[in-house]
């Protein structure tokens, strides 16, 4: 982020980092939307739609003229509103997908699940310290400016995250465990929940009384 603002459009650190704040800003104004998206069109296509909305807008960051604009600020605003809709809606699609599991398996693996969506996140946080080896492979060097790194620059910031939405957005589509199917789902659950017998609570454990001591003897 910082790199391409600074390099790619000319801004000092200090405004980069007011524009990284922006867009944090609109990440977190953003996040009550996808929810209420998810109620009205399914939690896969309220995820799809925002993949898009990333896409576009990381392409058009490439486009917003250099320096500091109200264009920008827009762009860059329009460009966070769906950051926070994979945090949101893949954990409620996991949790659908635990109860498809427990229906299916009978056993609760959602903690299970869970657990691996956390652990990919961190992956992902830990491979994203490949990408400057990458970017210095394709020849961009923070201290000396040269085309070929711009370029790449461009492409590892602008192009190739929306490429990748876009792929996320395909993929999404497909997904088949929709509200409908869900609340089948919770149907048979509750059904079968209902119908199996509550354990019995394990009975008190036999106490004997105190014994009165004896007197001692004389």
């Amino acid at each position: 982020f910082f790199f391409f603002f600074e390099r790619i459009k000319g801004f000092d650190k200090a405004t980069a980092g007011i524009m990284l704040l922006v867009y944090f800003v609109a990440a977190l104004g953003g996040s009550p939307i996808w929810p209420a998206l998810a109620k009205r069109l399914g939690k896969h296509r309220a995820l799809a739609i925002a993949a898009v909305v990333y896409a576009v807008f990381q392409v058009a960051s490439v486009f917003i003229p250099r320096g500091f604009s109200v264009v920008g600020v827009v762009s860059l605003i329009l460009a966070g509103l769906p950051y926070s809709a994979a945090p949101l809606l893949v954990r409620s699609m996991m949790a659908d997908i635990g109860d498809e599991e427990r229906l299916a398996s009978g056993v609760d693996r959602t903690g299970l699940l869970y657990a691996v969506v956390n652990g990919t996140v961190k992956l992902g946080y830990a491979l994203a310290i490949g990408v400057f080896l990458l970017l210095a492979q394709l020849g961009f060097d923070p201290k000396a400016p040269s085309a070929q790194g711009d370029a790449a620059l461009i492409g590892l910031y602008g192009f190739v995250p929306a490429v990748l939405a876009l792929l996320v957005c395909a993929i999404i589509l497909r997904y088949r465990l929709d509200a409908t199917a869900h609340a089948e789902i919770r149907r048979q659950l509750d059904e079968r929940d209902a119908a199996e017998p509550l354990p019995s609570p394990s009975p008190e454990p036999h106490v004997s009384p105190l014994l009165a001591p004896k007197p001692a003897a004389e």
